[in-house]
Parts: structure tokens; sequence; C-alpha cells
């Protein structure tokens, strides 16, 4: 396994299912719940659109989320911004299939802060808790 291969590992997170943006709310109350005061979750962004017409609203859509998460463990603190993974299937238009974190452009995953890989770590380990409980599992 190559360099971009062991980073794009260690910063993905892959949903076996499909979560729409109401279900990404969701996770994300849920992973800082599992991980308690140890982390901050933040949404820096998101877009998308929903429609009105005399029938009423239409489905939303939300096309992109981005944010931040902040990782304190100990005197440390480790921080990054992540994105959510659009579902590249056409039946689920709207959906998200997975997280990414996004390190430093140029990094190799060793030379990533510690703590910031404890954060990739935890919360894919967040998430599979998450999904099990919900008799979906995560791809790691």
């Amino acid at each position: 396994m190559d360099d971009l291969q062991k980073l794009l590992k260690a910063t993905t997170v892959e949903f076996n299912g499909n979560i729409d943006f109401e279900g990404v709310r969701l996770l994300l109350k849920d992973i800082n719940k599992q991980l308690g005061k140890k982390l901050r979750i933040s949404c820096l962004s998101f877009s998308g659109f929903f429609e009105a017409h005399q029938e009423g609203l239409g489905e939303p859509y939300v096309d992109k989320i981005r944010g931040s998460m902040s990782y304190i463990e100990g005197e440390e603190m480790g921080v990054s911004v992540f994105h959510l993974i659009r579902s590249e299937r056409d039946e689920v238009l709207g959906h998200f299939s997975g997280l990414r974190f996004e390190p430093t452009v140029g990094y190799r995953l060793d030379e990533i802060d510690p703590t910031e890989r404890e954060l990739y770590a935890q919360v894919k380990v967040a998430v599979d808790n998450i999904f099990l409980k919900e008799g979906m599992q995560v791809k790691m």
C-alpha cells in the first residue's frame, strides 16, 4: 500500500448504507455523545436547495456538508476539517456514503499530528458503534 492509499484509508469512514441530511445530523450528534467532552464538532457550511410550489414544499436536497472536529487528549488537541462523501448511486440522490477528514495538503500519514490521527481513529470507532447499534456496519 503506497502513502496515498494509507492516508485515504486513515482519513475515510465509509458508511455501509447511505444517509440523508437528517441522518448526518443525527450521526454527528451521536459521535459527539460517544466521545463526550473530548470532542467538539462544528458544521462550517452546507449547500443545497429546496423547492416551493403550489403543491407545497419539495424534498430538500443537500449537496455539500463541511465541518471541523476538535479532539482533546490530555494536554494535546487535534483539529481536522472534514467533508461528507456524496453517494454515487443515482437512486439515493442527496445522500452521503461516508466522511473524509482533510489533513494538511502534502502531508504523509506519519507527518500528521498524532492527536489528529487519534481523532480519525476515535471517530471511526464511534461511527462503527453507531451503525452496529442500528443494525448496519461501517467499512473501515
